[in-house]
């Protein structure tokens, strides 16, 4: 999805996210580390259970389909597309810098989201957190979970991921704790909604440099662009073997190569499987600020905070560390 129609969606949703204020200090919370999700509890206005999937690789809430139509959360008919009825004005007014609606609501895959909008104020909580939006998108199936719950620099917020203990802190402001130096600290860049870091992967005697999109939604270890791939001659490789995916838009395809080293900070990994992607649309097509994906599979191997007020990701090597790392699923 690119940058500028990002920028406009923004402008056109006009989406609120109000920080619940505590001076408590942040508390640890379970999560469930399901099919390589972060899978955590919470609690939708104020009263409805739910499960959460916490990706720092998605913006806004998404819900599932029939979770909502179970639990009677819309009151008002569904409305098509990103847009709803507002949808032909934003193509037009996209149009006119050279730009398209896409025809899914996002993620990977290749096919349709059938993805809709409901218009309707939702309030979710989980962690030390409470996101409240103004509309929300509502998909078929999200597979992981009831809600998914996406991760803007805008909402100035704290997320801590302790993989080996299953445990997250969510909270407003800055990182409640000292950095020592056991922690790697790396400044993220902030792409309108999402945010990157740098990585170097060396695959043979090819390296591979640039931004990555930060993706805890993700259940692989890096995934490379089809323009990514294409530009570095990846599928003429030896040694690559096939993978197929569901995503938010439909299938993915794409093929595994395995890596020499992969360099996050000053940590280079060894011996890490390297998905690319042959996808034409979606998320992993192609992007004009990132060239891959750093998934769960990679940030397992940490303790992790990202610290969205001051955009910056630190890291500290944690008991899976050293554990090989196949792709995922």
């Amino acid at each position: 999805m690119k940058k500028h129609f990002v920028f406009i969606m923004l402008l056109f949703i006009g989406s609120i996210c109000a920080q619940a204020q505590s001076n408590d200090a942040p508390q640890s919370h379970p999560f469930s580390y399901d099919k390589f999700h972060i899978i955590a509890k919470g609690i939708i206005n104020d009263t409805l259970q739910a499960t959460f999937c916490l990706d720092t690789g998605a913006y806004e809430l998404s819900l599932d389909s029939a979770f909502v139509s179970n639990h009677t959360l819309n009151k008002k008919k569904l409305q098509e597309g990103l847009f709803g009825e507002h949808t032909e004005k934003v193509k037009e007014e996209l149009a006119k810098r050279g730009l398209e609606v896409p025809s899914d609501g996002g993620g990977a895959g290749t096919g349709e989201t059938k993805m809709k909008r409901a218009f309707e104020r939702i309030r979710c909580h989980t962690g030390d957190y409470t996101f409240e939006e103004p509309n929300y998108k509502v998909y078929q199936n999200l597979l992981s979970s009831n809600v998914l719950v996406g991760f803007e620099p805008g909402q100035q917020l704290t997320f801590e991921v302790y993989y080996d203990k299953q445990t997250f802190k969510l909270y407003p402001g800055e990182p409640q704790l000292s950095f020592d130096k056991s922690w790697t600290r790396i400044k993220m860049k902030e792409h309108i909604v999402q945010t990157t870091i740098p990585l170097k992967i060396k695959i043979g005697k090819k390296t591979i440099s640039g931004d990555f999109l930060l993706d805890t939604g993700s259940a692989h270890t890096i995934s490379l662009t089809t323009q990514t791939a294409n530009e570095k001659g990846l599928t003429k490789l030896e040694g690559t073997h096939p993978w197929a995916a569901v995503g938010l838009s439909g299938e993915s395809q794409g093929g595994i190569i395995r890596s020499e080293s992969v360099q996050i900070g000053k940590d280079k990994l060894p011996d890490i499987d390297i998905h690319f992607s042959y996808d034409k649309s979606g998320a992993l097509s192609g992007s004009d600020f990132y060239i891959g994906i750093i998934g769960n599979r990679i940030l397992e191997k940490y303790d992790m905070v990202v610290d969205y007020v001051n955009l910056y990701l630190y890291l500290r090597p944690n008991s899976l560390h050293d554990s090989k790392s196949k792709g995922g699923r």
